[in-house]
């Protein structure tokens, strides 16, 4: 059943990719390709089969169904208490590019959100700090925005400080935490957590993708 779920994303991903080509005129490369192809397989078997359990890290470095086994359960994603969802993200720097990424998920694990790109390369801590605005964003264009309760999870402690302390954050980037204090402001009662790197596996595939990419990614459903 799962290797006609992942044919099902790999074809469904070829078709969406055809139709770009001729009607908008827009290429993909095989690598992207390849992303959207493994994020729509991913997302489509944790819908399919609540029950499962897939390591994300695992998945999007091995071809295969990574299952987990009741030693390494623990260091898998954990979701929000029900009434409230959660977005991980993460920032990521490959030699002189920087990405980030982020996943926003539901009390079930569902995905509702999900978004991959480039940053301004100043260092991991700063691409994490994008990575939070740009959740921000995106959550606030998703249906759940205003009816459910925000939890942000980032495996950067530097970053949470910033977010939780004024006195703590670099002036050079305050334009920035001003764009990102106004969106809290729209978002009452969100909640910063950090989270270890081991639980954060999923968005930390979609950062360093996102290093790689030439324009952002982003979906939500």
């Amino acid at each position: 059943m799962w290797f006609i779920t992942i044919a099902a994303a790999i074809w469904w991903s070829l078709w969406l990719t055809r139709n770009d080509k001729v009607f908008r005129e827009k290429s993909l490369s095989s690598l992207e390709l390849l992303f959207q192809a493994k994020m729509r397989a991913l997302i489509w078997i944790k819908a399919e089969n609540k029950d499962l359990v897939l390591i994300d890290g695992d998945w999007w470095t091995h071809p295969k169904l990574p299952l987990a086994s009741s030693a390494n359960v623990v260091t898998e994603w954990t979701p929000p208490d029900e009434g409230a969802v959660k977005f991980n993200v993460d920032g990521s720097v490959l030699l002189n590019r920087a990405g980030c990424g982020g996943v926003l998920r539901n009390h079930k694990g569902e995905v509702i959100a999900i978004f991959s790109g480039l940053a301004e390369c100043f260092g991991a801590d700063y691409s994490e700090l994008v990575a939070v605005k740009m959740a921000l964003n995106l959550f606030k264009e998703t249906n759940v925005f205003g009816k459910t309760r925000l939890v942000i999870e980032s495996d950067s402690q530097i970053v949470l400080n910033w977010l939780q302390n004024f006195s703590a954050r670099p002036w050079k980037w305050w334009c920035l935490f001003e764009v990102i204090d106004r969106s809290l402001k729209q978002i009452p009662g969100t909640v910063t957590v950090f989270v270890p790197r081991a639980r954060n596996s999923f968005v930390d595939y979609l950062a360093k993708s996102g290093a790689k990419r030439n324009e952002l990614f982003k979906a939500h459903w």
